[in-house]
């Protein structure tokens, strides 16, 4: 699940940078433990800024889902030079959230307790 918030716009050396607010939670319904490796997300905005964020983990974590915690739920936030635009992951495996601002649509990078990754 993705809800993004519109923060405001603020003036930075006389150019509007418009700030966005991101909360994602992500839920294992299998039976399987995995982990949360990676994500590697593109940021467009409509006055035609393409940026790719990469790293390991997200927020500077690498969660654990299991039956007995299930869930992830995190924030972060991105910043536009317009007023509205995209954000999404690179691949296009997972559905997620369309509105005013964003469209959420890719995979984040998981792994098992016996080492197998992949995407979902």
């Amino acid at each position: 699940t993705v809800i993004p918030f519109y923060m405001g716009c603020r003036e930075h050396q006389q150019n509007p940078v418009y700030w966005w607010r991101y909360c994602i939670r992500l839920e294992n319904m299998g039976d399987t433990s995995v982990q949360l490796r990676e994500r590697n997300w593109r940021i467009f905005s409509l006055s035609g800024n393409l940026e790719t964020v990469r790293g390991r983990g997200v927020v500077g974590q690498e969660p654990m889902l299991s039956r007995d915690q299930p869930a992830f739920q995190y924030s972060s936030h991105v910043s536009l030079q317009a007023p509205s635009g995209h954000m999404w992951l690179v691949e296009d495996k997972y559905s997620g959230v369309e509105d005013d601002f964003a469209f959420f649509r890719g995979t984040f990078r998981m792994e098992r307790q016996d080492g197998y990754a992949f995407d979902c």
